[in-house]
């Protein structure tokens, strides 16, 4: 079975101006594929970049300068790579570069899965018990998306009979005060975690890697559904949670999700269960809160 490497990139939203009453959302997504998939979707990402002379691709850069030329206000910087572009020009590479985010294998399976967790950050704030509040898996909303994302993941590698570690990598910058060190000295501390997530020191002494999205196509990848879902998130929390029409949507959304896009939004009743659960493992596996 071939090594397996999942990729996470985080994004929140801090409203201000005319959208200063969105409901906050933190967003954690994460890109799972095997190494040779990997190697294939980063040479087609490269020579898609090089062909429209852009040195790494990062969504909320690309998304100003594109609303810049859209709606005609704000400048994009003299030494922006999209600088001059027609709107036109900005809609065909972002459909070449989810072009490769959806393109299957020869089998017809998909290259990538992808699983992204949100948290109401509100409700996280509201919810979370006094007993909870330096526990390893949900003492930041980054670390409490990042757990959950892990469990969805251990799912995948049972459905897929996969047994060997995941190599773990995190983009640099979303975890500034140390949650992923706590988090996994955890889960290497008893032999049913580090099966269940498929945990690994052949990767690092930590079992887990941060890499920078700058020189990181996978990262640059997970960006894509990190900011297009929790831009969904948001629109979504405003109408209620009631069911929403795509065309009611961004219309990136449509064209990035042409392989199935997984998720899971933690408001008020979910996070509920979810630190249940928590205290129930913990249990069962002889942790102390």
């Amino acid at each position: 079975m071939s090594l397996v490497t999942a990729y996470f990139d985080a994004a929140y939203n801090q409203p201000k101006g005319g959208r200063v009453n969105d409901p906050r959302i933190h967003t954690v997504a994460t890109y799972i594929a095997r190494k040779e998939d990997w190697a294939k979707l980063r040479k087609e990402w490269r020579r898609e970049l090089v062909e429209f002379k852009v040195p790494f691709f990062h969504m909320k850069e690309f998304e100003h300068a594109r609303n810049v030329m859209k709606y005609g206000t704000g400048r994009i910087s003299s030494k922006s790579p999209y600088q001059g572009w027609p709107l036109e020009k900005f809609d065909e590479f972002e459909r070449r570069l989810h072009r490769i985010i959806n393109r299957k294998r020869t089998d017809g399976e998909p290259r990538i899965t992808s699983i992204t967790s949100h948290i109401v950050l509100t409700d996280y704030y509201k919810t979370l018990p006094d007993d909870l509040k330096d526990h390893p898996a949900c003492r930041s909303p980054l670390i409490l998306n990042v757990s959950n994302l892990m469990e969805g993941i251990a799912r995948w590698a049972n459905e897929h009979i996969y047994y060997d570690p995941i190599h773990y990598i995190f983009a640099g910058g979303d975890d500034d005060i140390g949650d992923l060190d706590k988090w996994f000295n955890r889960c290497f501390k008893r032999d049913i975690t580090i099966r269940h997530f498929r945990l690994g020191k052949g990767f690092s002494r930590i079992g887990y890697d941060i890499q920078w999205m700058r020189s990181e196509p996978a990262l640059q990848m997970v960006d894509c559904p990190a900011y297009e879902l929790s831009k969904m998130t948001i629109e979504w929390a405003k109408n209620g949670f009631q069911p929403m029409q795509l065309s009611e949507l961004r219309k990136s959304l449509s064209s990035l999700c042409k392989i199935d896009h997984f998720g899971v939004t933690l408001e008020e009743s979910e996070l509920l269960r979810y630190y249940a659960d928590i205290r129930s493992a913990d249990k069962r596996l002889g942790f102390s809160t």
